[in-house]
């Protein structure tokens, strides 16, 4: 089923300790490219990224695929990166254990107050 990219915004506030993304409606294959751009302008400068994905109501592989690079850039920048999950999103996350690798915050307010940090190279 094709979605319309219109069914998603993606915007991004600057605070004094973050960079947050926020997106809002659905993240399929044909919005993928508009959240991929979102998480790559929040990448300018060195603050830590939080990504606000509480209004997002429908999240596919490829926008999974997308976040899944956002934190592996992150990761080889050393720059802290959280994810403040919807319902349905925290579903697909603890389903695909992703929650095991990128880190998951409750609330924007938690995010902002105790930023995860920095990754660290997984050791070889």
């Amino acid at each position: 089923m094709s979605r319309d990219p219109g069914l998603l915004r993606c915007w991004i506030e600057q605070y004094e300790s973050s960079a947050v993304v926020y997106a809002r409606g659905e993240i399929d294959l044909s919005s993928a490219p508009l959240f991929r751009r979102c998480l790559e302008r929040a990448e300018v400068g060195r603050r830590p990224i939080i990504v606000d994905l509480r209004s997002v109501t429908y999240l596919d592989g490829t926008g999974v695929r997308v976040l899944e690079e956002a934190y592996k850039r992150a990761l080889a920048q050393q720059r802290s990166f959280r994810v403040i999950p919807s319902r349905s999103v925290q579903r697909l996350i603890t389903l695909l254990r992703l929650d095991d690798i990128v880190p998951v915050a409750g609330s924007i307010d938690d995010a902002l107050d105790h930023p995860a940090s920095p990754p660290e190279e997984p050791s070889h």
